[in-house]
């Protein structure tokens, strides 16, 4: 009767401790939620991010690494990048590609559910794209893992750090060939939206190659 007594005793004990872990994983992805949603409201109310940004990029074919230093604009639908000696502008409709070494400028319809970098895609519209797998706590960050179910999105994971007033501090995604994209926002902050933020100004002595034709 003692051994029964004693295996009762541990199945409530361990079985306790699932029900706490649990409620604690609930909590923990309602916080995530919450998190999300004040990040989409950010965008919504007219304000963009902005930040100094690392980008790593793995190729998981060759094992090469590139790593690229930056600024960065985000709104809900459209990005600003610049680089040393590049800038990429993103509108939604068109995507500006200058090159300044060569003096080029290329310009192509936008597609965003074929471009390997959109950003505001891991914000503003995670919830359409993705469901939330995890979410953990770890000093005073916020680590939210997205997974993707459909076979035709580029990234099959994403996850998202965030500080506790959702101010991104990284994303982490794998791609469908298990390519891995790392960018880190350095001091980001949400700023009102202007039209200098997203408007183009590329040397008028640039050559133009529109691929769109």
């Amino acid at each position: 009767m003692k051994k029964v007594c004693t295996y009762i005793a541990v199945i409530v004990l361990f079985g306790g401790f699932a029900f706490t872990e649990r409620l604690h994983a609930d909590d923990n992805e309602q916080v995530g939620r919450e998190l999300l949603e004040q990040l989409r409201t950010h965008f919504n109310e007219g304000l963009i991010l902005y930040a100094d940004m690392r980008h790593e990029f793995y190729d998981a074919y060759t094992e090469e690494s590139e790593v690229t230093d930056g600024e960065i604009w985000i709104s809900d639908a459209m990005y600003r990048i610049k680089v040393t000696h590049q800038e990429v502008l993103v509108d939604g409709l068109l995507s500006r590609v200058y090159n300044e070494p060569q003096n080029k400028l290329l310009i192509s319809e936008y597609i965003r559910e074929e471009d390997d970098f959109a950003p505001s895609r891991f914000f503003s519209d995670s919830d359409d794209l993705f469901m939330i797998s995890e979410v953990q706590t770890e000093d005073e960050l916020i680590y939210i893992t997205l997974l993707s179910e459909d076979p035709f999105e580029i990234f099959q994971k994403v996850r998202l750090v965030l500080t506790s007033e959702a101010r991104p501090v990284s994303v982490y995604a794998i791609d469908q060939m298990d390519n891995e994209f790392h960018t880190r926002f350095i001091d980001a902050e949400f700023i009102p939206l202007s039209d200098d933020h997203f408007k183009p100004n590329f040397p008028e002595s640039a050559e133009v190659v529109d691929l769109r034709n």
